[in-house]
């Protein structure tokens, strides 16, 4: 089996790293080779941007700079991390990637799609996961649990009502459809959860 790419997507605390918990663990029952990868991050440069994102007393920054930096690490991990793995049968499991540009630049921060779009096919070239999953949760319930996991970053303090344009803002793109993208509803349980994302990975395994 060629190496898949499966993206988790949503605005922070809506349950994404549980639904990459079950994927990775079936991946291993089955034993097939995978890595995990964060945006921005997973390569060195990428972890400096990172934290310079991240840090809030860049909380001024232009919106263009937002979009650059974070299309910069995107590059980084499309050439260091998801090409070699990929053309050697090793899946990649995502933690965000360009829908969240799509989202956050483009809507929220209002650069527009398509611009953020051009930026990014610049060096992507058309690629595209082979699997985008959305969790679905309104703005109040995420914000309730990203607060109860520590200190918040630059973006994650931006507060509930900036997380709400960021949910809506991906249920646009959704119903857009720019990309193979299914949607999950975060207010079910862990394990239903698990159950509906590996039935959507089965299905595209088979296809491949």
């Amino acid at each position: 089996m060629k190496g898949l790419v499966i993206a988790l997507e949503g605005q922070d605390g809506t349950g994404k790293s549980t639904v990459i918990n079950a994927i990775t663990g079936y991946f291993d029952e089955m034993g097939l080779d995978y890595i995990n990868a964060r945006e921005p991050g997973s390569t060195n440069i990428g972890e400096k941007i990172r934290d310079i994102l991240a840090d809030k007393a860049n909380k001024d920054m232009d919106y263009h700079t937002e979009a650059l930096l974070f299309a910069a690490s995107r590059s980084e991990l499309y050439d260091k991390v998801i090409k070699p793995n990929v053309c050697k049968g090793t899946s990649v499991i995502l933690d965000r990637f360009l829908l969240s540009s799509l989202a956050y630049q483009g809507i929220v921060r209002g650069l527009g799609t398509d611009e953020v779009m051009k930026i990014n096919d610049f060096f992507l070239e058309g690629f595209r996961p082979d699997l985008t999953i959305l969790m679905d949760l309104d703005a109040k319930k995420s914000y309730e649990r990203l607060k109860k996991l520590g200190e918040l970053d630059r973006i994650e303090s931006l507060g509930e009502d900036f997380q709400e344009k960021v949910h809506l803002a991906y249920l646009k793109l959704y119903e857009e459809n720019h990309m193979k993208l299914i949607k999950l509803d975060g207010t079910k349980d862990k394990e239903s959860l698990a159950h509906e994302a590996l039935d959507e990975v089965k299905k595209l395994m088979k296809e491949c």
